[in-house]
């Protein structure tokens, strides 16, 4: 178990006192609280890649480090756990969600494109040959990756393929600047797998103003786009709780760079 100090200590207890039941070698790693996506420790990267499975309880993700690259390549399996006590507890890993998530999984694999229709708008996007993502809050096989309390399955258009529009008429996580839920609708316009334009009012120019105080053209490429799974989040979601925005049964996940918007 890897965590840090600015962890729910509750919620760690719970954890490694449920690891020590089982009988299991179980070791808690405990670290300074770091930046977003900062590597841990050489030593803690280390005693993870050694692990059968890691339960990572820091209260700052690293998901897209070269820190977790390197833990998964090994073969350790890997389980964040951000979401809130209250989210926890709602909603455990269940075969219902899991069998709805492989199942959109193996629709995914015999297509290779996607359109995607928000309020008479339409997107469209090209993943051949690309693997789906199902997340369903649990690992099962060496390598795997999956967030507790979620319940979806993305696809990652390639990167010049996305044309089209969408309106974002439900939330944005702008991470670390700004989480709300939109006051009107916004419009994004793709061209060649960017987002060349966006239309609404303020929610509008908040995204715009994000998107472009990180001077990384990148940021306006999507990359990934899938919908949620799981009939018990929400709406409305417990506060906070960004995995039950992504996870609530028919919506549809669709970010630019790693903004996050929501369609109905």
């Amino acid at each position: 178990l890897y965590t840090d100090t600015n962890k729910a200590r509750a919620t760690v207890e719970a954890f490694f006192g449920q690891a020590m039941s089982t009988a299991a070698d179980a070791n808690l790693v405990v670290s300074r609280t770091r930046g977003v996506l900062e590597n841990p420790s050489p030593a803690a990267v280390e005693a993870m890649k050694r692990a059968d499975i890691v339960f990572d309880l820091a209260s700052i993700p690293w998901l897209y480090s070269q820190a977790t690259h390197d833990v998964l390549s090994s073969g350790t399996r890997m389980l964040q756990v951000l979401a809130s006590e209250d989210a926890i507890l709602a909603r455990p890993p269940t075969r219902f969600v899991r069998e709805r998530v492989e199942l959109a999984e193996k629709l995914f694999n015999r297509a290779k494109t996607l359109k995607l229709v928000t309020q008479g708008k339409g997107l469209t996007a090209d993943f051949t040959g690309r693997k789906p993502m199902p997340q369903f809050g649990a690992v099962v096989h060496p390598g795997d990756w999956d967030s507790l309390t979620l319940g979806m399955c993305n696809v990652f258009p390639k990167e010049d393929s996305v044309e089209g529009q969408v309106v974002v008429n439900g939330t944005m996580f702008l991470i670390p600047g700004y989480q709300f839920i939109c006051n009107e609708p916004t419009t994004l316009t793709y061209k060649d797998g960017r987002v060349t334009k966006g239309e609404g009012g303020s929610d509008a120019k908040i995204l715009e103003r994000w998107l472009r105080s990180f001077n990384d053209e990148k940021m306006f490429v999507s990359s990934h786009i899938g919908f949620g799974l799981d009939p018990r989040a929400g709406p409305p979601p417990i506060p906070n709780d960004i995995a039950g925005w992504e996870a609530m049964n028919g919506n549809a996940i669709s970010p630019a760079g790693v903004s996050v918007g929501y369609t109905q």
